[in-house]
């Protein structure tokens, strides 16, 4: 691994994603969650002060190459500082080892981006939900203005290798509804403070239905 994948990328990720200006979402998204949950790409855990008592346990997973060399540490202290029973565990998103039906709610924010096989991703979520688990996401995705949905096309194949595998066209919708999922919620708006070829944001809550 060179040393852009290895040390750059991940300070500039850690960086642009501990901006506080995004906490809102981060605590909305986690909001009134409860029981056993599963995160899908922790990061550094920037998410993990906002969950509250009502979760009783935390799972979560992050490739090792993903995370940069001082992450260990920050990891570490917010694992420290937190009232959950927590898990991580260095694996993509692809394969879960976790038995059928084993978490109330799934959550993954700004992930889903740079997941390769993200149809397999969420057929994995599905099968790792309760009954009645949920699923959790917010993400920047495909516009539907012209102009900027034929700049995030035409630079998608480029902001790939720089973004370690982030996609700037994704429209997250179709992907979420064939894995099974039905929405509770989905909605697609402009980030303040945030370049428009990184806009819209989704935010959705999509429950697990068995047919």
């Amino acid at each position: 691994m060179g040393l852009y994948q290895s040390k750059i990328f991940p300070a500039l990720l850690e960086k642009l994603m501990a901006q506080s200006t995004l906490d809102p979402w981060r605590r909305e998204l986690v909001a009134n969650l409860k029981g056993k949950g599963l995160e899908v790409g922790f990061g550094t855990g920037l998410n993990l002060p906002f969950y509250t008592d009502q979760v009783t346990s935390l799972d979560a997973i992050e490739p090792e190459a993903a995370l940069g060399p001082y992450s260990a540490a920050r990891i570490a202290a917010k694992i420290k500082d937190s009232p959950l029973g927590f898990s991580l565990h260095h694996l993509g998103g692809e394969s879960l080892p976790f038995e059928d039906e084993t978490f109330d709610f799934v959550v993954s924010s700004w992930t889903l981006c740079s997941i390769k096989e993200l149809e397999k991703a969420l057929r994995e979520i599905y099968r790792v939900l309760k009954p009645e688990g949920t699923f959790h996401f917010i993400e920047h995705g495909l516009s539907d203005k012209p102009k900027i949905k034929f700049w995030q096309n035409l630079l998608n194949p480029i902001q790939k290798r720089v973004g370690q595998g982030c996609n700037l066209n994704r429209d997250y919708r179709p992907f979420v509804e064939a894995a099974g999922f039905t929405f509770k919620q989905i909605d697609v708006f402009a980030m303040d403070q945030v370049p428009s070829l990184l806009n819209p944001a989704y935010f959705g809550r999509a429950a697990k239905t068995l047919g």
